[in-house]
């Protein structure tokens, strides 16, 4: 399993969410995870974190943050990405239609503006710690935030261990009936179209020289349980052998219980996915896949 990064997105969103978390580390398998810049609980939730990283226990993420929560910068800096209180407005489609839109330009100067600020905050927090980076719901593959990111990463000599291309292998799931019953129809769309855009993203990644990983864990996103994991592992496992790179699993074991902790309780969809069971299932796969 040495090869195999068992990541959990969503870290620093709450204390208790967090404890959550590094649990499935002292008794599982966890062993990475990316952090939220924009969470009023960064702070404390860092702290919790320190040890886990000095110790090597954990390695860690940037998860870049667009679509939910309130931005570090003010509205008036960038309007097209949040409302007049300062929360962010915009889902990963919508952000999407507007970087084909004639304000693509403006979107895309507010973007740099906004990550620039959770960038630096991560590093605030985490000095001369070796990051990767990711994104809350994926928008960094939008191809205009893409190319706004690897700009970011270039102009400040900003150190990336990896960046996550969120597209993953098909093959595993053709070949794999049993688990179809398992498949959300909106996390296939979902996994197209990250597809279809990662083609464009590989190309530009490739060309800075920073690596990425295998990745699996969107046809199932917040439900990647026991039955799944374990029928399937072996399968990426021997993709990831074959490409000569690290797997990253992805997970969300972190419930949320009350709405007051959400980055933004009117966000109804992503209240649904906190409070989903599947994320206790979560929890059990890390705490009990086989080493």
């Amino acid at each position: 399993m040495q090869s195999v990064i068992f990541h959990s997105d969503d870290y620093g969103m709450t204390v208790p969410s967090s404890r959550y978390i590094l649990d499935c580390c002292d008794n599982g398998v966890l062993n990475s995870v990316s952090v939220i810049p924009n969470s009023p609980h960064i702070g404390p939730c860092s702290q919790l974190l320190l040890p886990y990283i000095q110790s090597g226990r954990i390695k860690i993420g940037m998860h870049l943050n667009l679509v939910e929560g309130k931005a570090l910068l003010p509205h008036g800096a960038i309007p097209l990405l949040t409302s007049e209180d300062g929360y962010f407005c915009n889902s990963f489609e919508k952000l999407f239609f507007l970087s084909l839109t004639p304000r693509k330009h403006q979107l895309r100067r507010e973007i740099k503006l906004e990550l620039q600020q959770q960038i630096s905050r991560i590093q605030k927090y985490y000095p001369g710690v070796p990051l990767a980076l990711d994104s809350h719901q994926h928008f960094h593959m939008i191809p205009l935030v893409f190319d706004t990111v690897m700009e970011i990463i270039r102009e400040n000599n900003i150190p990336v261990r990896y960046v996550r291309l969120s597209s993953e292998p098909l093959f595993p799931f053709l070949i794999t009936p049993s688990i179809y019953r398992y498949i959300r129809p909106i996390n296939i769309v979902k996994n197209v179209l990250l597809n279809i855009f990662n083609i464009w993203d590989k190309k530009q990644l490739m060309s800075t020289g920073i690596p990425t990983n295998l990745f699996w864990g969107l046809m199932f996103s917040g439900d990647m349980n026991l039955t799944v994991v374990s029928k399937l592992l072996p399968r990426f496992q021997r993709i990831a052998r074959r490409k000569g790179m690290p797997l990253e699993v992805l997970s969300h074991p972190c419930p949320i219980k009350e709405l007051a902790d959400c980055l933004d309780s009117r966000k109804k969809t992503f209240i649904s996915f906190y409070i989903s069971p599947g994320r206790y299932r979560e929890a059990e796969m890390l705490k009990n896949i086989q080493k």
